[in-house]
């Protein structure tokens, strides 16, 4: 490199997978780590202070999605959420011999299908709802399954590699027909459009903080208690978080993840549209290149928020291997993805592309690009420069 010459900027183009610490979020935290140490659960002023900051922040993640702040349990991140939902929640309706039947989909998170098959493997009954060609659930084979046995529906919300946001509220409609329980996975949904619980009819949550601008290792777990008749405690020992989860809280990571929540419901119309108008603007500038198709449903406009997320882009780009791709963008310090952070450096091809209906050759040639709220038009010209170079010389080589 020319001395003259300025390296070019990081593009982060892989939001689906983490997000950067926002800086309100981080100047929130910082008390908490240094003066602000006490425990919660400890009798005395430091202590108090602490559990007064726990509780505004519950405030805060449950204003988000108008939840009761009672119902709001934090936990570790999404991971944990949706374990405590499934080999938690659904165990004890097992237990009062409500049932054993538990109804998912193949293009869940990682922590739902295996949480599942785990239940399988001590007595219990899953079934897998079909879904479309762009990931959208049946509902008359979901209809159809639900049986005497059925005690749960775990569908996630938005699916974190094509976008596709599932419609909740019709879902809740048929679960609770027959008195089932509606689980929704929204990880990759929570802080970027609207969430209403009561209003969807969601029984059950999981969110994770570092995917809106909050740190990592902090989630929480939603569960209605007027409609889930039990919950047992997920973890035991202390009384904290209303005696189900015990620990000692994470009080930094849980003011930041109320933070980044407050954050997300001031801001999210304002990013809605401006990830929206960068997605469009990508769109526009992919449309000249061959042999690119997109994945799950079709983009609309910005402003729209239908059935994909405003932010998310999953391409397959025939003849191309995308790990080879993604690697030499990352060499150049533009950052994607080709599916789910959580299965990086497996070389398999995608769960959810498989599932509805793309080939192993198709899968593994596709791209996931997701958006957020500081990438620019610059950020989207520099992918697209290196993105042209690179698929013309990798089908040069191959």
């Amino acid at each position: 490199m020319n001395k003259t010459e300025k390296p070019a900027p990081m593009v982060y183009l892989d939001w689906a997978a983490t997000t950067p610490v926002e800086s309100e979020v981080y100047y929130a935290m910082q008390p908490y780590m240094a003066d602000e140490f006490g425990n919660p659960s400890s009798a005395y002023l430091i202590g108090e202070t602490n559990k007064i900051a726990v509780g505004k922040a519950r405030m805060e993640v449950a204003e988000l999605i108008n939840a009761d702040a009672q119902d709001v349990y934090f936990t570790s991140g999404g991971t944990e959420s949706n374990n405590w939902a499934i080999r938690g929640v659904c165990q004890t309706l097992f237990d009062h011999q409500r049932g054993n039947h538990i109804i998912t989909t193949p293009i869940e998170h990682a922590s739902v299908l295996e949480s599942c098959k785990y239940m399988e493997k001590h007595g219990f009954d899953v079934s897998y709802v079909p879904v479309s060609s762009i990931g959208l659930v049946d509902y008359y084979a979901l209809e159809d399954m639900i049986t005497d046995k059925t005690i749960m529906i775990s569908v996630m919300m938005a699916n974190n590699e094509i976008g596709t946001i599932q419609p909740i509220k019709k879902i809740a409609e048929i679960a609770h027909r027959t008195g089932v329980l509606l689980h929704v996975d929204a990880v990759q949904a929570f802080g970027h459009i609207p969430i209403d619980v009561k209003e969807m009819g969601i029984d059950i949550l999981s969110a994770s903080g570092h995917k809106l601008g909050g740190p990592k290792g902090i989630g929480c777990f939603y569960c209605n208690h007027l409609t889930v008749p039990f919950l047992e405690p997920y973890m035991l020992g202390g009384h904290q978080e209303f005696g189900m989860r015990a620990s000692t809280e994470n009080v930094a990571g849980i003011v930041g993840f109320g933070k980044a929540a407050m954050i997300a419901k001031r801001d999210m119309q304002k990013n809605i549209r401006y990830v929206g108008e960068l997605k469009d603007y990508l769109l526009n500038r992919l449309r000249g290149i061959h042999d690119i198709a997109i994945n799950g449903p079709l983009p609309h406009e910005s402003e729209i928020v239908r059935d994909r997320l405003p932010n998310n882009i999953n391409l397959t780009i025939a003849g191309i291997n995308a790990t080879r791709l993604q690697s030499l963008l990352a060499d150049r310090e533009i950052y994607t993805s080709v599916g789910s952070a959580c299965n990086t450096g497996i070389p398999t091809p995608s769960h959810v592309l498989k599932a509805i209906g793309m080939t192993d050759q198709e899968a593994m040639s596709s791209l996931r690009i997701t958006l957020g709220h500081t990438n620019t038009k610059e950020d989207i010209d520099l992918f697209i420069k290196n993105f042209k170079n690179l698929v013309n010389t990798l089908k040069v080589m191959d």
